[in-house]
């Protein structure tokens, strides 16, 4: 880990950050020191992150290399008041630390190797979560959440609508774009990743 990480960590820890961009920090696993910091809410490892107040996509304000993470350390589980965790475009695969994560609200993995959901069965606080581009088949694991505003599925592998995503009641936007859903005309995923479909997808069931 290179110094100027360190020392944003640190400053992180004195001054009680809430918020902490570690995108293009040229990481190759989430240190312990920030599974340490009391108080985050918020954890970016992307280079690039959707800001939902600024209505825009923002680059990282790092300038370092791209991080290499695989691994999310078992310790992220000390992050007790951790609401957002943005780990788009890592290598991860597994999940199963974030069991214990259970304030989180929004969960960002667009690109990362994700296949297996089972381990967030018991995030009932997740209201945004990004799927995209993942390798995603099986939506069963979060069949008892139902506090989503906003799914992105585009260019997952679900092959199969589930139905049961109709009846979130909070459901705002779903996203559909490039999956080899079957049992959905091709023409309501939409022209392009991020895309709501769920209007038209909703029109098209009721009939």
């Amino acid at each position: 880990m290179e110094k100027w990480v360190q020392d944003k960590i640190e400053r992180a820890r004195i001054e009680r950050w809430k918020r902490l961009d570690l995108g293009k920090a040229g990481l190759t696993e989430i240190p312990q020191t920030v599974c340490e910091l009391e108080g985050l809410e918020n954890l970016l490892l992307t280079e690039e992150y959707y800001d939902s107040e600024l209505e825009k996509w923002v680059v990282s304000e790092n300038h370092g290399r791209p991080n290499l993470i695989s691994v999310i350390p078992e310790q992220i589980a000390l992050l007790t008041g951790l609401t957002s965790l943005d780990l788009s475009g890592t290598q991860v695969e597994d999940l199963s630390p974030l069991h214990a994560l259970t304030g989180l609200t929004s969960l960002y993995l667009s690109g990362a190797q994700v296949e297996d959901l089972s381990p967030l069965w018991a995030l009932t606080e997740l209201i945004d979560l990004d799927l995209s581009g993942t390798q995603v088949e099986d939506l069963s694991p979060l069949h008892a959440l139902t506090g989503f505003t906003f799914l992105n599925l585009s260019e997952s592998r679900l092959r199969v609508f589930p139905l049961w995503l109709l009846h979130l009641p909070h459901l705002e936007s779903l996203s559909l774009y490039g999956t080899p859903i079957t049992n959905l005309p091709l023409e309501l995923l939409g022209a392009s990743s991020g895309v709501n479909c769920l209007a038209a997808v909703r029109a098209h069931i009721a009939d």
